[in-house]
């Protein structure tokens, strides 16, 4: 696996309507010939886990509705879990945390989720 970080000056973004931070990505570089992205990470200052939750369903409303929430912890994180539709006909899941009064966001990209699995697993609140 492959964690890239992004330059400060190229982490100012915007996902599904909120402006936040593009502030990494986790790619396979052995699977195949070619690196496969598995999963990207925001940043958003002062926003909650509802208020994502409501603008994923906002961004697409033909097309996105939320299946399952599921409350999970992992290494001192409280996660939630988000499973939603696509227009793709192909579930997407986030995983959403607070931290530092922001909500991090990990976009796992669709057909991933068995693959990013193992690297939730390894997730985990550093102490200072």
């Amino acid at each position: 696996m492959e964690m890239r970080g992004r330059s400060v000056e190229r982490q100012s973004s915007s996902y599904i309507g909120l402006s936040g931070n593009f502030f990494a990505s986790l790619r396979d570089v052995k699977r195949e010939s070619k690196p496969v992205s598995l999963a990207v990470f925001y940043s958003f200052k002062d926003i909650s886990t509802d208020k994502f939750i409501d603008s994923l369903k906002t961004s697409d409303p033909d097309n996105i509705t939320i299946k399952e929430t599921i409350d999970l912890s992992q290494g001192g994180l409280s996660i939630k879990k988000i499973i939603n539709t696509t227009a793709l006909g192909t579930d997407k899941v986030h995983y959403v945390f607070q931290n530092d009064g922001n909500l991090i966001v990990v976009s796992v990209f669709i057909g991933e989720e068995n693959n990013f699995t193992p690297v939730l697993a390894t997730m985990q609140v550093l102490t200072k």
